[in-house]
């Protein structure tokens, strides 16, 4: 798939977008809820937003050409230009690196060129809510050649 721009929006653009949906979400349902509430929430979003989307999207893993099992991606969402951007919700106190790894697995296993990391931050484990609540954080990532570019956004709403 290509990066070329669709007219002013081109995807990161486009990521930004939905990175500021979310955020929408978040500051009308605050923190706590279960991941599952945030993602239908985001289908509504998505839906108003006339973007192309489809909900836990079923990714077959294969090992030799076997299969070996499934994941289940979240959103794979559809930008403008084509792009696929696989979008991951957590509501967790903080992102591991293995939910980092999951979004990577299934861009791979995709061919997906863009991936996404939501966490609607939920507080606890010694965290105070003074200091944790309205906090949504992102992570993005893009893929160049076999290398993966990753930045981290945290928003305070």
């Amino acid at each position: 798939m290509s990066e070329s721009k669709v007219g002013a929006e081109d995807v990161a653009s486009f990521m930004r977008k939905i990175d500021a949906v979310c955020g929408k979400i978040y500051k009308q349902m605050g923190q706590g809820h279960d991941e599952k509430v945030y993602q239908k929430a985001l289908a509504i979003e998505l839906r108003s937003l006339d973007i192309k989307y489809e909900k836990e999207a079923t990714i077959e893993l294969f090992y030799k050409n076997e299969w070996v099992g499934e994941g289940k991606a979240d959103f794979v969402i559809v930008a403008p230009d084509g792009n696929s951007i696989v979008l991951e919700l957590k509501a967790v106190d903080g992102c591991s690196h293995g939910y980092k790894q999951q979004l990577n697995c299934y861009m791979d296993a995709l061919r997906a060129q863009f991936g996404m990391l939501i966490n609607f931050w939920q507080p606890g484990n010694g965290g105070t809510p003074d200091t944790e609540k309205n906090r949504l954080v992102s992570h993005f990532a893009k893929r160049q050649s076999d290398q993966m570019v990753k930045f981290s956004v945290t928003a305070d709403l």
